[in-house]
């Protein structure tokens, strides 16, 4: 893998991005999509968790979602859209 921004190979993979809440909570960053969107309450929203890949030369983060993960953005995200 090569970073995006300077061509660098010296990558980390597979880092935790984390949101520190209140009372020091940690929460996972995430994309989300909603099979209902128009709805007021009960979206029906799917998250996914993200990763992120950071370049040890300039610092470039990259983040990306499992394919598996993505996979199922996309089918929540089809459903909303035929409704």
């Amino acid at each position: 893998m090569k970073c995006l921004q300077c061509e660098s190979t010296r990558i980390v993979s597979g880092v935790r991005p984390v949101d520190h809440g209140h009372g020091g909570n940690m929460y996972n960053l995430s994309l989300e999509v909603y099979a209902n969107p128009s709805a007021w309450l009960f979206k029906e929203a799917h998250s996914s968790p993200m990763l992120a890949n950071v370049c040890v030369d300039c610092g470039y983060v990259m983040f990306y979602v499992s394919i598996p993960e993505a996979r199922k953005l996309e089918q929540q995200k089809e459903r909303g859209e035929k409704r």
